[in-house]
């Protein structure tokens, strides 16, 4: 059995190459590079500890009526954040990137004088009305918020000493037992 070998024209193969090259770029294209660091870290996590323990409870200034909870809007987050960051020589940097497929991603840099970075890009996101500006606009400002918190570890949450968790595990817990008790009358 003999084996043939077809030729195909140079400008067939680089058809074929840019669909393969297309086809592998949309299969990434949600993927956005998460955390880089520069490749010293000693300056700036001094600095991070310094800051940390400066920083004090950040005011949760705002209610979201759909979901009647209250957070930190990016403004007091910031407010609160950027003189202590100065303070310690840390400056915040944040960019709003394009992701393609009409999506945008928060890129956020962490800098210190020395040099040393964090670097953090949150997931990808479409607006909800595509073409309008303003939901775009509220998209950055929303991811922007969450990428400044987790690039300085900001916890906003209210401490209940595990109440929550605690109440709701004896209810269950009461009313298997009331479940098993009325079984065995």
């Amino acid at each position: 059995m003999e084996v043939k070998e077809e030729i195909m024209s140079d400008d067939f193969k680089k058809v074929v190459n840019e669909e393969i090259k297309k086809y592998i770029s949309n299969l990434h294209s949600d993927r956005i590079d998460g955390l880089k660091e520069s490749d010293s870290q000693i300056e700036i996590t001094k600095a991070l500890i310094a800051f940390h323990l400066d920083i004090e409870s950040i005011p949760k200034d705002n209610t979201n009526p759909f979901f009647r909870s209250k957070y930190a809007n990016l403004d007091t987050i910031l407010k609160a954040v950027n003189p202590l960051l100065a303070k310690h020589d840390l400056i915040l940097m944040q960019s709003a990137e394009d992701a393609g497929n009409d999506k945008v991603y928060i890129k956020t840099k962490l800098k210190h004088s020395s040099g040393e970075y964090i670097e953090s890009n949150s997931a990808p996101f479409k607006p909800a009305k595509t073409n309008d500006i303003q939901a775009r606009g509220a998209l950055e400002t929303y991811l922007r918020r969450y990428a400044v918190q987790s690039v300085l570890a900001l916890s906003f949450e209210e401490d209940d000493d595990g109440n929550s968790l605690t109440n709701k595990s004896k209810s269950k817990s009461e009313e298997e037992n009331s479940t098993v008790k009325k079984s065995r009358v």
